[in-house]
């Protein structure tokens, strides 16, 4: 216990220099991506989920996570596969948390990764062999894994009829480029994207589908939840 408050404290301290350097100016993004890619590299190896078990820790480190991937979605991708697993598994982790606040800012955070490699479909970057199929995931990609994950809690989790905006803007991206892992468990949100496939991949995530797709979500939750439960 004693070791876990040391790097508790070590921890939370580079977590708020991690906030910190956030706000620097435009004019030196190139060295604050550098910073955040080591910054990274040195904090992911001393998460554990005993330190997690600190709330005000738990949420600066959700926090920042979903920071750093929706403005460095590409530092993320180039970690060494040992600290990308790593850092897949503390999301994991945070997805199935109790605390909303943690829960939400983990859904921003694998939403985040689900943009990425959506427009990867389209460009040459991406998650690639950080995505691959793994036997400790049941054969399938991280991505794959943790959209069931997502879908699995928004059906039987009564907490997380909260989350749902949240959960809808993380599930779009990763429907577009996951959708073999969408259709084993929810066929019936893919029902309003028949059509040409080859068209599918490249929906727009614009603010005008993220809408559409949050109500088709709440809709989703309430005709789904009552069905799966008692049959």
């Amino acid at each position: 216990a004693a070791a876990a408050a040391a790097g508790h404290g070590a921890l939370e301290g580079r977590l708020k220099g991690g906030r910190a350097m956030g706000g620097a100016n435009e004019a030196s993004a190139v060295d604050v991506a550098q910073v955040v890619f080591i910054g990274l590299n040195t904090v992911i190896p001393l998460i554990t989920d005993e330190l997690l078990t600190f709330p005000k820790l738990c949420r600066q480190y959700f926090a920042l996570l979903a920071q750093t991937l929706e403005a460095y979605p590409g530092k993320v991708a180039a970690l060494p596969p040992d600290l990308f697993a790593t850092l897949m598994r503390t999301l994991e982790y945070g997805l199935k948390h109790a605390d909303r606040e943690v829960a939400r800012e983990s859904l921003d955070a694998l939403g985040a990764v689900g943009q990425f490699q959506h427009t990867a479909l389209i460009g040459p970057i991406g998650l690639g062999r950080h995505n691959a199929p793994s036997p400790e995931l049941g054969g399938v990609g991280v991505l794959a894994h943790l959209t069931r994950l997502v879908l699995h809690r928004l059906i039987f989790d009564d907490s997380s009829i909260g989350l749902a905006e949240s959960a809808a803007d993380a599930l779009l991206p990763l429907m577009m480029c996951e959708r073999a892992a969408f259709e084993a468990t929810a066929q019936e949100l893919l029902a309003g994207l028949a059509g040409n496939p080859e068209a599918q991949a490249h929906v727009a995530v614009d603010r005008a589908n993220r809408r559409r797709f949050r109500r088709n979500m709440a809709k989703f939750l309430t005709e789904t939840r009552s069905f799966v439960r008692h049959n």
